[in-house]
């Protein structure tokens, strides 16, 4: 009897294995109550009528449709109903950035796109992935606008024909995507025309219900940025967030922004930078390809000697001071020591990403997709160089481009299987992101939830 209860097994234990997860993600979602514009947006429904509210918030405020649609509706008495959903909208956008890389998705897989998302900042997780308000506007899109990508990459990056029975869920999440979040729609629209491009330039023939898609996708992107309410909105928040911004020029703006840019990408998001070129760094050294370059070389050193300056804590004054430029250039203060002092973090992380890009194109075979991932990675930052709410819109717009880089991590993941087929692998990998996330279920636990 023992031998054979041994023998028998599930009938569908990648089943088993999807329900334990969202089980374990539903759990988590208790800790979630309420938080800044969600009380604004749980009263609502009490003061206008449906279609009311989302005309007037089209004229008036925003063109994203669809989370003002949600905001509306789950926000009154559904938040139970986004406990739920929300723990499936994070596993399909594991799904979908793993999907773009592979046609044939196991859950291991999955597993690994999630473990990858742990590596966000605590600020970003919050913001994006468990902020109520904040889902709606950025995780629910991205997850939406990747899988409405996903017959591009079929096409694109294996030389396959996409799935026709799968198109009307990529015409459903790709307008959903377009109307509901401003980086997200670009992004996927610049992805589809870029990928018709290529299929032209190639004398490939294409699909009607491809053209159709893209079609579709511009015309929902044309909806979210022509919206009345966005002047009325640009207004409104400059006035109340930065009195100054529309007298600024855009030279100064573009010098704010970058300094807004250098810290958010090598500060608030360090770990996923460190991420990054770690997995580029044991890539190129598995492929052998590239790894006796100078360029390859001196990568490895930067990165080593920033390793060295974060856990010996020594000269970080000298790679993260963002701010002083700023000082020596407003208030035209300062020596030219000083000056050269301010430059130095900026040089220092130029070089370090020109280096990246470099190894990471030189150690791929789809050279425009990386190259194009991070254009786009970068592009979703600089847009918001133009807000007046650069500084105060938090962190949640970085989500976009955390996930851009994500996908870029998986990518060498996948294709140069860096994170071998076995238990232990994955638990190495997956101890960063489990301190991370222990980190932020600490602090809701101890001072309630709130946005880190």
């Amino acid at each position: 009897m023992s031998s054979y209860i041994g023998k028998i097994k599930p009938k569908n234990p990648s089943a088993i294995k999807y329900t334990v997860l969202i089980l374990v993600l539903y759990f988590i979602h208790f800790l979630v109550e309420l938080a800044s514009d969600d009380f604004w947006f749980s009263e609502v429904s009490s003061k206008y009528g449906l279609i009311e509210y989302i005309i007037s918030r089209y004229q008036g405020w925003t063109g994203r449709v669809f989370p003002e649609f949600l905001l509306y509706t789950m926000l009154d008495e559904l938040v139970w109903l986004w406990r739920i959903i929300n723990p499936l909208i994070i596993i399909l956008l594991s799904y979908g950035l793993v999907r773009i890389l592979k046609r044939k998705v196991e859950f291991k897989d999955v597993l690994l796109a999630l473990v990858t998302l742990g590596f966000f900042s605590p600020s970003i997780l919050s913001n994006g992935f468990f902020w109520i308000t904040g889902t709606f506007n950025y995780s629910w899109p991205i997850a939406f606008g990747l899988i409405s990508m996903i017959p591009y990459a079929d096409i694109i990056l294996r030389n396959e024909t996409p799935n026709v029975r799968m198109y009307p869920f990529y015409f459903l999440f790709g307008i959903l995507a377009s109307i509901s979040q401003e980086q997200v729609a670009l992004c996927i629209s610049t992805f589809s025309i870029l990928a018709l491009g290529s299929l032209i330039y190639n004398k490939i023939k294409i699909d009607k219900k491809m053209l159709l898609l893209t079609g579709t996708i511009i015309i929902g992107t044309f909806i979210l940025i022509l919206a009345p309410g966005n002047g009325v909105r640009w207004q409104i928040e400059v006035d109340h967030w930065y009195p100054q911004f529309d007298e600024m020029s855009v030279l100064a703006k573009i010098f704010l922004g970058m300094i807004w840019l250098f810290e958010k990408l090598f500060i608030e998001m360090k770990a996923l930078v460190f991420l990054l070129s770690i997995i580029t760094i044991i890539s190129c050294i598995k492929k052998e390809t590239i790894n006796q370059s100078w360029y390859f070389k001196f990568f490895v050193l930067l990165v080593l000697s920033i390793t060295g300056v974060n856990l010996l804590g020594i000269g970080q004054n000298y790679v993260y001071d963002f701010q002083s430029i700023a000082n020596i250039v407003i208030n035209k203060t300062g020596t030219i020591q000083d000056m050269i002092k301010s430059v130095l973090p900026y040089l220092f992380w130029i070089i370090w990403a020109l280096l990246l890009l470099i190894v990471s194109i030189k150690n791929t075979n789809h050279k425009f997709f990386v190259l194009f991932s991070y254009l786009a990675a970068i592009s979703t930052l600089v847009i918001i160089f133009f807000s007046p709410t650069i500084y105060a819109s938090g962190n949640r717009v970085l989500t976009v481009c955390s996930v851009i880089l994500a996908l870029i991590v998986l990518n060498l993941i996948t294709k140069e299987n860096i994170i071998p087929n076995n238990r232990f692998a994955l638990y190495i990998y997956a101890v960063i992101p489990f301190l991370n996330i222990i980190r932020i279920l600490h602090i809701w636990v101890v001072q309630g939830f709130q946005l880190l």
